[in-house]
């Protein structure tokens, strides 16, 4: 089962609970005012989610995902989640080369010509610059509320002219295998309906890299940075390095040896935990433990040596980024 291409990663419980545990702290009815940056962090959530996913199916000699954009095609890949919900109806599975197609929801009925007139009016919007309001007034578009206008959440500049993108997307995706629900199986449907199972099914990143490419339109309609933008001036990182252990070294002087051994390699390794399932049950007998593999890596510590020539104590972050070193071709990326 976890053998299937990029399954470890996609069936991981860490993974599904991070993906659950954002749309819980951010969800589609609170606002940005509630929500600080709330459509922007939208996008680049479910970027790195995709960009992760992308370097492990490299790193097992696999392509990277293709963003799902022609929805009048066959979908290759299917999925059999194999899961029940707590009321113990089982997840609908979604064969291989279905069609999308048109859905009822909530009694209302979306059409995938609707996902097209949405789509097109968000990419008209980017390249305008602005969205049309439904006062017939214009909004300047930025990248926060875009990610409102692509989710939708209750942010987006106009709901009722650009629609509901994304979350319909999933939407239909969860019901391509009982459009109709002629054979009973719209509840629960397929994964892809629910944040909490969604990043089971390869579709989810077919869809979210598709998302991505919608922010893609607007950010090639900006200005390239400047140098100013994206240095702090005065502050230097000299060096970067990687120890093994869990130890943080304490802040020392330049040329203090490492309270840790030096290493430029991370182990990683597939390991089982079991995962007491009890908690979750609505009656109280025995324990109730399932083992689960999931990836796991040896303890690591980054070391960074910065150089402060600002004269005055400053407050920083670091962030880091990791990404494949080779593409496809095993070529060596230059970005």
């Amino acid at each position: 089962w976890l053998l299937r291409p990029g399954a470890y990663f996609r069936e991981d419980i860490a993974v599904n609970s991070h993906h659950w545990h954002w749309h819980l702290v951010y969800p589609t009815d609170m606002t940005d005012e509630q929500r600080n940056r709330k459509g922007e962090l939208f996008y680049y959530m479910h970027r790195q989610m995709v960009a992760r996913y992308d370097a492990e199916r490299l790193s097992n000699d696999l392509l990277r995902v293709r963003p799902f954009v022609n929805w009048e095609l066959p979908i290759s890949e299917g999925y059999a989640p194999h899961l029940i919900d707590m009321k113990g109806q089982a997840y609908a599975a979604r064969p291989t080369n279905l069609i999308l197609s048109d859905k009822g929801v909530l009694n209302n009925t979306v059409y995938v010509p609707e996902l097209q007139l949405w789509r097109s009016r968000l990419i008209d919007a980017m390249h305008l610059g602005y969205y049309h309001m439904p006062d017939g007034t214009h909004q300047t578009l930025d990248i926060d509320s875009l990610g409102a206008a692509v989710e939708a959440s209750v942010s987006s500049p106009n709901f009722r002219y650009y629609g509901n993108l994304h979350n319909m997307g999933h939407n239909l995706l969860s019901a391509i295998g009982d459009p109709d629900n002629r054979y009973n199986m719209s509840s629960p449907g397929g994964v892809m309906g629910y944040v909490e199972t969604a990043v089971r099914d390869p579709i989810f990143f077919r869809w979210h890299k598709f998302i991505d490419s919608m922010f893609e339109i607007f950010q090639q309609t900006q200005a390239p940075y400047e140098n100013s933008d994206l240095t702090w001036t005065g502050l230097t990182i000299d060096d970067v390095k990687l120890y093994d252990g869990e130890i943080i070294p304490e802040p020392r002087n330049v040329g203090t040896p490492p309270t840790t051994s030096q290493t430029d390699t991370l182990h990683t390794f597939m390991n089982n935990r079991n995962i007491d399932l009890s908690h979750g049950l609505d009656f109280h007998g025995d324990d109730v433990t399932v083992n689960v593999t999931y990836l796991d890596h040896e303890p690591f510590t980054y070391g960074f040596t910065v150089s402060n020539a600002t004269g005055e104590e400053q407050k920083a972050t670091v962030r880091v980024f990791l990404a494949p070193k080779f593409n496809e071709l095993k070529k060596e990326k230059s970005t």
